[in-house]
């Protein structure tokens, strides 16, 4: 495995771990994990949107980056290798980023509503 493949392997797990781990938050701020004592659970479950975009933004920074420039010649088929592993980074981190800004706006009426 030459260096450009681990560099975009490194990115792609990267990208696809932020992912998962804005799921973990979501999940998380949904049953009161680390709630603090002076905060309701549905303003917790608000600011957990603004922490989901700012994850998901960043695993999509990470996904496009890995396509930026011009390749050089070891480079092409380590991006067409991982194509398909950064393609679904590049499909799911706009979705939570989505879902991220709606339970960021509105996550306090979407918690007391269906908790």
């Amino acid at each position: 495995m030459d260096y450009s493949e681990r560099v975009l392997l490194l990115k792609s797990v990267t990208s696809l771990f932020l992912l998962v781990f804005g799921c973990i938050v979501l999940f998380a701020a949904w049953f009161n994990f680390l709630l603090p004592y002076c905060d309701a659970a549905s303003i917790w479950f608000q600011r957990s949107g603004s922490i989901i975009v700012l994850i998901s933004v960043f695993s999509e920074v990470l996904a496009l980056k890995a396509f930026v420039g011009f390749p050089e010649i070891g480079e092409v088929d380590a991006r067409n290798k991982y194509k398909k592993l950064l393609s679904s980074t590049k499909i799911l981190a706009p979705f939570l980023a989505i879902v991220g800004t709606v339970i960021w706006g509105y996550g306090d009426l979407i918690y007391i509503n269906f908790k």
